[in-house]
């Protein structure tokens, strides 16, 4: 037999294996449990830590769902979550509308923030981070336990398998997803795992987590979930409020408040949620060519003041972390610095991103070149940058020569920078 030929046959059963037959129960049982509920109640309690943060965030909330299949999100949702140490956000959506009362909490309720959309005219329900609490990778019967099914999406699967454990005093099958690799490319999340805990007794899921790595950055994340009431819910509890008024703040507070209570995650955090730090934000423009800033920390802990970089090009570049523009133009940088180490300095300024998350990532990409951190005053938003990433060119005189927004290709900054360098 033609040995190309066994080769292609030998691809098509590898390709065509069947799913284990223990996964295949997980899933088909799984899947048959969650159609069988129209709306559930439940309690979830979640660690989140993002690629971009050096910080774990514990969160719990107390959501209820009704599946519509026909709606774009598939659901229509109440969330009470509880995300900071004392205010209670209360949202409702019905497909149409989404309605958002912010509640002060200080033993009773106390102060509220009404918010209501029309989403035929502002439809950013999709992007809101508060659906992470929908789980909706779980209760969405066309997301996880069935696309696990189709070839498309059995392609990016490496290996699935199920064992037993007990999860919090309960018997359950952990179904554990693991994902290929794309490490050819920057824009693929890799090592990426996925784990659903499933209660043996009814099929349930009561537990979620994933892992995944990006550029030398780890994100993760964890939720418990307490099943309360299952199909107990009709249409009318999810009609969302028209105004503040018709908020009954005490009464959504006293259904709430054992999001209040210990929590399971409160000790690992020693008793408080660390708050993100707050960055001035100054009032300042580039006028006369001149650029506002002169005196910047680097990543190393040296101090570089462009007044003493006067003969040289200079270019600043904004990035952060998370950006993937930002990312893909690193190696151009690099070539960029390297061939004109002579006449160009660049300098990254960095508003997001602490300094040890600089240094690791900067090491990790092999840059050759230093960059500020996170400092009290927000230099990118003082200046209106919204765009990453901007790059601002100085000629040899110290003056903005130009500036760039988004990623551009190495011979276009190239040419622009020999020009600066022979002037």
């Amino acid at each position: 037999m033609n040995k190309y030929l066994l080769f292609f046959i030998l691809f098509l059963c590898i390709s065509c294996q069947k799913i284990d037959k223990d996964v295949e129960m997980v899933l088909t049982k799984t899947e048959q449990s969650l159609s069988e509920f129209k709306t559930v109640v439940f309690k979830t309690n979640r660690i989140d830590k993002s690629f971009t943060s050096s910080d774990t965030l514990y969160r719990t909330a107390i959501c209820s769902i009704y599946i519509e299949p026909e709606d774009e999100i598939g659901m229509y949702f109440v969330q009470n979550i509880k995300s900071e140490e004392d205010t209670l956000y209360h949202r409702i959506y019905d497909g149409k509308h989404f309605s958002n009362t912010t509640i002060y909490v200080d033993g009773t309720a106390k102060a509220k923030w009404f918010t209501r959309e029309n989403l035929e005219q502002n439809n950013n329900i999709q992007g809101h981070f508060g659906l992470n609490f929908l789980c909706r990778n779980i209760f969405e019967l066309d997301d996880n336990f069935t696309r696990f099914r189709n070839k498309s999406e059995r392609d990016k699967i490496k290996k699935m398998e199920v064992y037993d454990e007990i999860y919090q005093n309960t018997p359950v099958y952990v179904l554990t997803i693991f994902f290929k690799n794309q490490e050819d490319s920057d824009e693929y999340i890799n090592n990426a795992v996925d784990k659903y805990y499933i209660r043996k007794s009814d099929f349930l899921p009561i537990a979620y987590s994933f892992y995944g790595e990006f550029q030398g950055m780890q994100e993760y994340e964890f939720a418990t979930i307490d099943y309360l009431e299952i199909n107990t819910l009709t249409l009318k509890d999810f009609i969302p409020y028209n105004n503040a008024e018709d908020v009954d703040v005490e009464a959504v507070y006293e259904q709430n408040k054992s999001l209040f209570e210990e929590d399971p995650f409160r000790d690992k955090v020693n008793g408080k949620i660390k708050k993100k730090d707050s960055q001035k934000v100054i009032e300042v423009e580039i006028m006369n060519d001149k650029f506002p800033f002169n005196e910047f920390v680097l990543n190393n802990s040296d101090t570089v003041k462009l007044s003493e970089l006067k003969g040289k090009v200079v270019l600043l570049d904004f990035w952060y972390r998370g950006c993937l523009p930002c990312i893909k133009a690193i190696p151009v940088l690099n070539e960029l610095q390297n061939e004109f180490k002579d006449d160009l300095v660049v300098i990254g300024i960095n508003d997001v991103d602490d300094n040890e998350q600089v240094n690791d990532f900067l090491k990790y990409k092999k840059v050759d070149y230093f960059s500020t951190y996170k400092s009290e005053i927000n230099i990118s938003k003082s200046l209106k940058f919204n765009a990453f990433p901007t790059m601002v060119f100085l000629d040899k005189n110290g003056d903005v020569a130009t500036i760039k927004i988004g990623f551009d290709d190495e011979n276009n900054n190239r040419k622009l920078i020999k020009e600066l360098i022979e002037k």
